[in-house]
């Protein structure tokens, strides 16, 4: 085949993190100007892509203290053949116990 005729490979799950970990950092109060606080998840595909593929993320739900803003980013780093690594980043006083997301992997 030629290689714009490549059948596409796809890849997709749910996760769900939170204070269940004892290294969650994002449940700590640590006032209006401390700096963004983030939390990594790596991700692993059942089976590897042939090249890098693409990967989208997102946000499914999340909890998170009533009393502040609801406050949370996702982003998507070090993407390989064989998994990526998602940020959960959340900012200022806002103190989150859990998120929710989903992502998906278009490759070759």
């Amino acid at each position: 085949m030629t290689p714009h005729m490549l059948p596409w490979k796809t890849a997709a799950s749910t996760c769900s993190v939170g204070i269940a970990d004892p290294a969650w950092p994002l449940a700590v109060w640590v006032g209006e100007d401390h700096p963004d606080r983030t939390y990594e998840v790596s991700v692993r595909f059942d089976v590897p892509f042939g090249a890098v593929p693409v990967v989208q993320v997102a946000l499914m739900g999340f909890d998170h203290d009533q009393r502040t803003s609801g406050r949370v980013r996702l982003r998507v780093s070090d993407v390989t053949p064989e998994g990526f690594t998602v940020g959960i980043t959340t900012w200022r006083d806002t103190r989150v116990y859990g998120v929710d997301f989903g992502w998906l992997a278009l490759g070759e």
